[in-house]
């Protein structure tokens, strides 16, 4: 995974799953193919930075209106998933203006999906991320890395892992790390992109 950021105009559509269409001011702008974008990038994408926007992020859920924790022993969901239009496409998880929580990218070579859990408040020593979807639990190794804008715990998925359809199909994940959450609604929409494009290969 790339560490570097870059500079960059940014193109954000947020589309309600109610069927409303994207504001004039949320079009994306006529330029050029932008370079495939960073994790670091996609963190702070979706925290809301316009300069550091690479690619079009769309929504893939419908805003939670509702002001509570998102992360603790009774996380409740609060944020969206993201789907970050880049090749291949990564899928975020946030409160808009703030920074992302979760990226699920994809590791082609390695035929895996990567998750990158920010890991804030996270013990140094805590080196595994338990993934639960609708009740169904996996513990998987992870790596702590220090990235500029908040430590992440970075994990690998196999794309034949029984685990992944639990994910495509679970109306509520947990990420949890230690005794620290991260709820989330279904991811379905942005994983499933993010997996089939993965399992499809480069765009050619």
């Amino acid at each position: 995974m790339h560490r570097a950021l870059h500079r960059f105009a940014p193109s954000l559509l947020f589309i309600a799953v109610a069927g409303c269409g994207p504001r004039p001011s949320d079009a994306p702008s006529p330029a050029a193919a932008p370079e495939a974008p960073t994790t670091e990038t996609a963190r702070r994408t979706a925290r809301g930075d316009a300069a550091d926007a690479k690619s079009p992020l769309v929504s893939m859920d419908a805003p939670d209106a509702a002001d509570r924790p998102t992360t603790g022993a009774d996380a409740t969901p609060v944020g969206e998933w993201l789907l970050q239009e880049s090749d291949p496409p990564r899928a975020v998880w946030g409160v808009h203006g703030s920074e992302g929580m979760l990226v699920l990218a994809c590791d082609r070579a390695a035929g895996q999906l990567v998750l990158e859990r920010q890991a804030i408040g996270v013990p140094d020593d805590v080196r595994v991320v338990t993934l639960d979807a609708d009740g169904v639990r996996m513990d998987y190794p992870a790596e702590r890395r220090e990235d500029a804008l908040a430590p992440v715990l970075v994990t690998r998925v196999a794309l034949d892992a029984p685990i992944l359809d639990r994910l495509l199909m679970a109306q509520r994940v947990v990420f949890t790390a230690g005794t620290d959450t991260i709820a989330t609604t279904a991811p379905g929409p942005s994983l499933r992109a993010v997996v089939d494009a993965c399992r499809r290969g480069p765009a050619t």
